[in-house]
């Protein structure tokens, strides 16, 4: 009867500590402070940054050129109430997948996320990267004849570099809290 006793004990204590674990506030700060350092990354060619206002995420992605110029290659506005990532390893539950390499300056993520039925998803990017495949509207940045934007219903974070792996779990991790406690629909 004792040992029941004890283990009976150590799972409530279990619930116990598990609840007030749940009880710990995440600040709308600390959330955007992780989801912002883990979409962060720079490597020796590319640049990668996150913006959150409320509920919209900004993806940048810049490209370094042969004259030493960064420029920008491609951003995404998501509104975060109509996208999603998607679970891409369903054997650890990770909203991305992750190719580790011997080089760990090789390691790369891929974060994919989809919108919901009838949403399209801004896609901007420089003229110097490609032609449009389709309609587009011109976009404002710069001189407002150098970028474009698309509408897509999908597309990919990709990240490489040695810490990759850390930061795309930190940032999905965040990004899916921050969509639950502040992006959501509620009737």
């Amino acid at each position: 009867m004792k040992p029941f006793i004890v283990a009976l004990m150590c799972v409530w204590t279990g619930a116990v500590l598990a609840d007030e674990l749940e009880d710990i506030p995440e600040t709308r700060e600390a959330l955007i402070a992780q989801i912002v350092a883990g979409g962060t990354n720079e490597s020796a060619e590319e640049r990668h940054a996150v913006e959150i206002t409320k509920c919209q995420l900004t993806t940048f992605r810049w490209k370094l050129q042969n004259d030493g110029e960064w420029v920008l290659w491609t951003s995404f506005d998501l509104p975060l109430l109509q996208v999603d990532f998607q679970e891409l390893d369903s054997m650890t539950g990770h909203y991305f997948a992750a190719i580790e390499n011997e080089d760990p300056n090789q390691n790369m993520v891929v974060m994919a996320f989809r919108a919901h039925d009838g949403v399209t998803i801004s896609h901007e990017k420089p003229f110097l990267r490609s032609q449009p495949k389709g309609d587009f509207t011109l976009s404002n940045r710069g001189d407002g004849a150098s970028f474009f934007k698309e509408w897509k219903t999908s597309g990919a974070i990709i990240q490489e570099g040695p810490d990759v792996v850390a930061k795309a779990a930190l940032f999905t991790s965040a990004l899916h809290r921050y969509q639950q406690k502040f992006c959501t629909f509620i009737g």
